[in-house]
């Protein structure tokens, strides 16, 4: 297991930490850490599992430095992840300290209970892509229309908008120490074995629950993805440029426009360097 991407540690008795470690990326998933996580969460020696990120930020998604290919490879790995986690014998405790954005928002929604401290922020992020990241799991926790507002508008969701609307269960203290201390409490609270019983039961009856297997939007996402990136069909190299290099598309190429509509003239409107009045 690689220690500089994946931290692992055991705060109390039966209880291990996962921590992503890759403050460079804001903890973004590349291949090595998605099979760290992978192999850590097939029969994990532990009665709960916490898995955290950094204070800034829990997880910032697949890393978008890697080439078309690898990402393909690496986003592959991640199905193979959530389902693991999924089904996974031990609860899972994802804990949200920051931003959690795309693949990290789906460790998020893999994860058997969810607590977040007061700064945290979520986002589903995907259709620009032509993706509908998460939705296997989404809207099991918040309700349909909730699951295509977040993941159709790819909007922040805060902590105190998440507890209210199911995406997270609890929040926290602000304060780090005090955060921390919480957390171990809630992670001891966890690992008795009637509560972790009633958690596996609980995963039991949401998985029953699905109407779609994970395997199926699995196979749509990484075939939209593929012809994304492969024939840049909804314009995928312009908008992975933009996001990148953070600055707004310019324009929507012509070719992706309705038959028929011509691009809107863009018009420059000059404004004085002082207010008028002056």
């Amino acid at each position: 297991m690689s220690a500089a991407a994946l931290l692992v540690d055991r705060p109390a008795n039966g209880v291990a930490r996962l921590r992503l470690h890759r403050p460079d990326t804001r903890n973004a998933l590349d291949r090595g850490l998605a099979q760290d996580l992978l192999d850590a969460f097939t029969e994990p020696d532990a009665s709960v599992v916490i898995l955290a990120g950094g204070s800034d930020a829990f997880c910032s998604g697949l890393d978008l430095h890697l080439d078309a290919r690898e990402r393909v490879a690496v986003s592959d790995l991640l199905y193979q992840l959530y389902e693991q986690m999924l089904g996974c014998p031990v609860p899972i405790v994802a804990s949200i300290a920051g931003h959690a954005v795309g693949g990290g928002a789906q460790l998020v929604i893999a994860s058997d209970l969810r607590v977040a401290g007061p700064s945290a922020r979520i986002r589903f992020v995907g259709p620009g892509h032509g993706l509908a990241v998460g939705a296997w799991g989404l809207a099991s926790l918040v309700g349909r229309g909730r699951a295509m507002d977040v993941c159709l508008t790819t909007r922040w969701v805060p902590a105190d908008e998440a507890l209210s609307i199911g995406l997270v269960d609890e929040v926290g203290p602000r304060h780090p120490d005090a955060y921390g201390e919480w957390l171990q409490a809630l992670a001891e609270r966890e690992s008795d074995g009637r509560t972790a019983r009633n958690r596996r039961q609980q995963k039991a009856r949401r998985l029953a629950a699905e109407r779609v297997p994970l395997e199926v939007y699995e196979a749509r996402e990484l075939a939209e993805m593929s012809r994304d990136m492969y024939a840049d069909r909804s314009g995928f190299a312009a908008a992975r440029h933009a996001f990148v290099r953070k600055v707004k598309p310019v324009e929507t190429p012509a070719r992706l426009l309705f038959p028929g509509k011509a691009p809107r003239p863009r018009t420059t409107v000059l404004r004085p360097a002082v207010p008028v009045s002056a």
